[in-house]
């Protein structure tokens, strides 16, 4: 099919159009969304050129029609295919308009967090918190205290809700090639589970929809990994060697690691604090505390060497929060 035979629209006006009228309202888009409003106007044309329209309750015009979205929709008339009435015409209207309502990003990040939980703190029966506890409780971590988190995880519900309720959804994901890597993992069959936090609204869960959040809590794990520090005793020979493993160490782990470095004279320190999670030494066993762990590196770290730290920190991370390590990246088959 020769797309230009069905349409004379014009993307790139359209994107400029788009943007002056979206500056005049106010409104403020995620990223990648004048892009994705682009194809859903050029799709919604070549639809209304082969005569296939959407249609939208009477109450749900109602609803829209005097808000800011819908606006912009009218706003951008000439882009869109003529319809036959002036109804028909106004469901193409509030088509576009839902879906650059779903594509909105909050002018202050900040401030829509306090509502989100204050909404929160009201009831705990809608699905975003139902599904935010349920999350908390598998992963033995309050993720509702994660602002990113929250923020990204309220956004793409939000953008389910339209998707499921109004048939909005024109997603092309790059991701999807990857689903059958992760889609057997606990975590993954955990969230495909948590339908039923949604079975009240009329919100749809497939496998795309379970593999953005299957990222998204990912990311919250790894970020909560990333900013637990492992506090480290350095002890080495020579001040030089000091100086280089701990460069070599900030490389590989950056903040991970906090270093203090020792000699061996201050061996009663370690005696004494018992603050230091790990000793990381160039001088051997048998000569500092058996209590905390002792990992021996050369002057040189080799892989392998890095590689016993790298695991250290990981196995570190799930016992002190008490994680299920089958739940996080990298996973035991990528180990």
């Amino acid at each position: 099919m020769n797309m230009s035979d069905l349409t004379n629209f014009n993307g790139e006006a359209f994107k400029t159009s788009l943007m002056h009228q979206l500056s005049d309202s106010s409104v403020v888009l995620h990223i990648g969304a004048i892009h994705r409003l682009t194809m859903i106007m050029y799709i919604a044309n070549i639809r209304i050129g082969h005569g296939c329209f959407v249609s939208f309750p009477a109450q749900t015009i109602k609803e829209y029609q005097e808000t800011k979205y819908f606006l912009v929709a009218k706003n951008l008339f000439q882009f869109m295919e003529k319809c036959p009435t002036r109804t028909i015409q106004m469901n193409e209207n509030l088509f576009f308009a839902l879906y650059l309502l779903s594509e909105e990003k909050p002018l202050n990040r900040t401030q829509h967090l306090g509502y989100i939980r204050s909404q929160y703190k009201k009831g705990k029966s809608d699905p975003i918190s139902l599904s935010l506890s349920e999350l908390s409780a598998y992963t033995n971590m309050d993720l509702f205290q994660d602002d990113k988190f929250v923020y990204k995880y309220v956004q793409t519900i939000r953008r389910i809700t339209f998707n499921s309720q109004f048939n909005t959804d024109t997603r092309v994901n790059n991701m999807l090639p990857f689903l059958p890597y992760v889609e057997k993992k606990p975590l993954f069959k955990f969230i495909e589970g948590m339908k039923k936090s949604f079975s009240t609204s009329s919100i749809y869960l497939g496998k795309l929809e379970v593999l953005e959040i299957f990222l998204l809590v990912q990311a919250a794990l790894l970020r909560k990994k990333n900013q637990t520090i492992i506090k480290t005793a350095l002890i080495c020979r020579t001040y030089i060697e000091k100086e280089y493993i701990s460069e070599v160490l900030r490389f590989h782990f950056g903040q991970q690691l906090r270093i203090t470095s020792l000699d061996v004279a201050d061996s009663e320190i370690l005696q004494r604090n018992n603050e230091y999670d790990l000793i990381i030494s160039t001088i051997g066993n048998g000569q500092f505390i058996t209590h905390i762990p002792n990992l021996i590196v050369s002057s040189f770290p080799s892989s392998a060497e890095l590689i016993e730290i790298r695991q250290f920190i990981n196995q570190y991370f799930v016992e002190h929060w008490d994680i299920d390590e089958r739940m996080i990246y990298p996973f035991e088959e990528d180990l």
